[in-house]
Formats: C-alpha cells, structure tokens, sequence
C-alpha cells in the first residue's frame, strides 16, 4: 500500500469508535471495516517491521500491516493495519467451557510452532539487527528508556547476551554484588549452548485474538486466533 493511500494523521485522530480498553498506553482507532489505527505511548517502527517480517518468513497469524504513519513535528506514529473482528482470549475466557481452552490453547501451540521454525538469525536482538526492544533490556534513565549497545545489543551470541541482561541488572536498586556474582556463574551455566528463535516477548490473553468461526457436533465452538502486540519481540 502506497504512501499517498494512507489515512492523515487528522483522519485517525477524528476516528471516534475505539477498540482499546480505557487506561491502555495505546489507542487502536477503527478506521473502517477493513482498517484500524494503532496509535500513543511509545509507537516504535520495530513493532511494524517485526509484523511484516513475520509475515514474509512464516504464516503465523497476525493482522497484515498497510503502513506506518510519523508526524515529522511531534514524531507521533500510527502504525495502519487490518481490523479482525475477533475477541481477546482475556475477554473470552469466562464463556469458555474447558475443552474450548483446550482447544484454543493447542492453536496458539500451532502459531507458537510456526514462530519458532522462522529462519534462525545470526545475531540476538530486534527484527533488522536492532536493540533489543524489551524492557529488561532497557537503559532506563530520568529522560526515558534508551538503547546502549552493551546492555540492548543487537549481541552477536548468547554470551554478550547474557553480559547485557546481567549489566541491566546491576543498576538495579538493592543489587548485592554477592547475588549478582551467583546470577553471573548462574547464567553462564544454565543460558548457553540455545538454539535463538523469533519471541513474541508479550504472549498474554490480551495479546491473543479469538475469532469464533463455527461450531463442532459436540456444540461446542470452533476457533481462529490471531496475536497482536509485536513491540517486545
């Protein structure tokens, strides 16, 4: 989709239906029936990129990105997507007779699957060779999260890795040298040798989309399911 097809910044802000629930950091905006808007807190490119990527290189089931939209004065950003009209499994759960669960759970299972078998990198870290996106990596300061190459990568193997999860967990408050001693020979042991997959890093029930498409002879419900919320991967 071309640049020029892409809503304005005042068309997604003049959108008044909203899917998000209240006191989220993000807003998705439903623009139409095909499209919808996912905007606020810290909107990253990554988060965009990561989808398409996945989508090249896997079929895992996700909504298909449009586009990515930046105000070049205030840098807000909008990533553009396809709207599914689906349920999160949070919302769903409590009308889910226990084989339903069990069924949805083997259909996130299959996706998981499909995630783990996209081609291995030569690197750890964010889709295109980028910092590691997930807060336990982050350079926190007074000004905000940053990316420092020692502590969010991108690492080039499990080592550095673990060099930078243990650094990010120097600044911690309350970290005794002697714990983080034990954590170091801890890690060196137990996070080495691993195989580097493509991580969702957020896989919760509000992250995971569930369409009802049908019903089985037992009159229990048939499901799709679809993930959202790339950012941390």
């Amino acid at each position: 989709m071309s640049t020029d097809s892409l809503p304005s910044e005042a068309d997604i802000l003049a959108c008044t239906t909203h899917l998000s629930s209240p006191g989220t950091t993000h807003t998705i905006a439903k623009l139409n029936d095909n499209r919808v808007a996912k905007y606020g807190g810290e909107i990253a490119p990554v988060e965009a990129e990561t989808m398409r990527y996945v989508s090249e290189h896997s079929d895992v089931s996700l909504p298909k990105v449009h586009g990515f939209v930046t105000n070049p004065v205030t840098q807000h950003k909008y990533i553009i997507m396809d709207f599914v009209p689906t349920q999160t499994l949070e919302d769903m759960l409590p009308s889910l007779t226990q084989n339903e669960k069990d069924d949805i759970a083997q259909l996130i299972k299959i996706e998981l699957k499909k995630l783990r078998d996209v081609p291995e990198p030569e690197y750890l870290g964010s889709v295109g060779r980028k910092a590691c996106s997930h807060g336990m990596l982050w350079d926190s300061s007074d000004l905000g999260p940053e990316f420092t190459p020692l502590m969010s990568g991108p690492f080039e193997n499990q080592a550095d890795f673990n060099d930078g999860l243990l650094l990010k967990l120097s600044t911690m408050p309350d970290m005794a040298p002697s714990y983080l001693k034990f954590l170091k020979g801890l890690f060196c042991e137990a996070f080495s040798g691993h195989k580097t997959v493509l991580t969702h890093g957020d896989l919760q029930p509000k992250n995971i989309m569930v369409q009802r498409v049908g019903s089985k002879d037992d009159g229990s419900g048939s499901f799709t399911v679809s993930i959202i919320d790339w950012e941390t991967s």
